[in-house]
């Protein structure tokens, strides 16, 4: 029977498999962007002959990558047989992985991954995608590690359900994106349609039982959703003001990606510090 649901897994990640056999290299910018221009819309860098997108922006993400995989280890070290601790800990590894995969792509060598030995530059490449991917299973992790802390039984198994089902449903519509060559479906704006769901279930479930429970615990994770809403409202804001080509048109590099990735680092310290401090089994 356990071999049967292992193969039935396995079949489910079989879109994602053949897709990956899909070429991504029709898929360009609009407008088109040639190599010669990359990197006039863009800081860069030259570092023995390796082209170094965005160079401030990448050294950020990179610092914010390690910093998550630090915390995510600290929670592994210190899970004492709690649920929480051990899904805190698997969210931040993934949310760690994809960092990298993203400051890879989008910052420091999205030059040498869209652009060397194409024509015009490619929109997306799988270090993004899976960077998506990665995101959106941590932030179902995010959602198991909250259920054990808050929610009783019940809930725990529900949530378990939809954190298993929405993760391969993501990773079917980044199959279908591939082989349509739809942008939409592969994009950023995506991926946080898919994750607003259990975040804004945990972020109403948390106020709810703030005002009614007050205990320290929950305040404490109010606070990091909070935060996190906070982060995602500055990014918007700096995003559709389009201050960062105005900044770059001034030499200074510093981008929608930077606010979003300090504030993250924030955000991650926030959590090292008091969630790691008080997160704990409910049962």
């Amino acid at each position: 029977m356990k071999k049967q649901m292992k193969q039935k897994r396995y079949l489910l990640l079989l879109p994602l498999f053949f897709s990956s056999c899909h070429s991504l290299d029709s898929m360009l910018y609009e407008p088109k962007r040639t190599p010669e221009t990359w990197c006039d819309i863009q800081p860069c860098s030259e570092i023995f002959g390796i082209v170094i997108n965005q160079p401030t922006s990448s050294i950020l993400v990179y610092f914010l990558a390690f910093f998550t995989l630090f915390v995510g280890r600290y929670f592994w070290q210190t899970q004492n047989e709690q649920k929480t601790r051990f899904w805190w800990s698997i969210s931040l590894f993934l949310t760690g992985i994809g960092a990298a995969l993203a400051g890879t792509s989008y910052q420091a060598f999205g030059y040498e991954i869209k652009c060397v030995g194409h024509e015009f530059c490619v929109w997306t490449s799988w270090w993004e995608l899976f960077y998506n991917i990665t995101t959106v299973i941590g932030a179902a992790a995010l959602l198991l590690a909250v259920a054990a802390a808050c929610m009783i039984p019940f809930w725990q198994k529900i949530s378990a359900y939809y954190a298993f089902v929405s993760s391969i449903l993501y990773m079917i519509i980044i199959a279908i994106g591939v082989f349509l060559q739809n942008k939409f479906l592969l994009s950023f704006e995506m991926m946080i349609l898919f994750t607003s769901l259990p975040y804004l279930f945990i972020l109403g479930l948390n106020i709810w039982q703030f005002f009614t429970e007050k205990k320290e615990e929950i305040g404490v994770l109010l606070g990091a959703w909070l935060g996190l809403c906070f982060t995602m409202i500055c990014y918007t804001i700096y995003l559709n003001q389009n201050i960062t080509q105005k900044l770059w048109a001034e030499g200074i590099w510093f981008s929608e990606n930077d606010v979003l990735h300090l504030l993250m680092i924030f955000w991650i310290a926030y959590v090292y510090k008091y969630v790691g401090k008080t997160a704990k089994d409910l049962i």
